[in-house]
């Protein structure tokens, strides 16, 4: 039985390489698959306007429109699991409506900094090893080399660069559809 890990988020790009990954690669009855999410954690709490601090895991606030006390509540460890809960509902009737079934498939779910590495690609990689993974399959976002490369000089490097070039086993990124990238 091959040990699949398919690392995905809230994004339109992760749902396409699960469906990519379902259609092309993993063979129901046969595969063990792993939907993993890892939380891209910013800090563990957050200046409120009062001077004090909230301990609320927080994910990047300029995601967000609206005050810091709404930030804070869509962002606290409660409002975290019930964003994640959402999109991991439809990411496992995906693989469900694929045949695979229940005992051949798990979650992981944690946040950034829970493994040795405290970055997105490091957790991916330190859960693919620690499981011996022998595929791990995410999405891009496609943003093309001159995009990809002003992140990186800004220190938002590309996860799946990072997670094709530390993991010891073997990836597929899956690029966009066409549509994902007129968006």
């Amino acid at each position: 039985m091959r040990n699949i890990v398919i690392s995905v988020d809230e994004s339109p790009c992760s749902k396409n390489a699960v469906s990519w990954a379902l259609k092309n690669v993993v063979r129901p009855k046969e595969d063990h698959v792993t939907l993993l999410h890892v939380a891209k954690l910013v800090g563990g709490n957050i200046s409120m306007l009062d001077g004090s601090f909230a301990d609320y895991p927080v994910i990047d606030p300029m995601l967000f429109s609206g005050s810091i006390d709404k930030v804070a509540k869509e962002n606290s460890v409660e409002g975290i699991h019930r964003r994640v809960d959402g999109f991991m509902t439809g990411l496992r009737k995906m693989v469900q409506d694929a045949g695979i079934p229940e005992e051949h498939t798990s979650e992981a779910i944690f946040p950034e900094g829970t493994s040795d590495n405290r970055s997105v690609g490091g957790c991916i990689v330190s859960h693919a090893e620690k499981h011996n993974a022998d595929l791990v399959v995410l999405g891009t976002r496609g943003l093309g080399s001159m995009k990809g490369h002003l992140m990186e000089l800004a220190g938002l490097g590309s996860v799946s660069d990072y997670v094709v070039h530390h993991t010891n086993c073997p990836v597929t990124v899956v690029h966009p559809s066409k549509s994902q990238e007129a968006h």
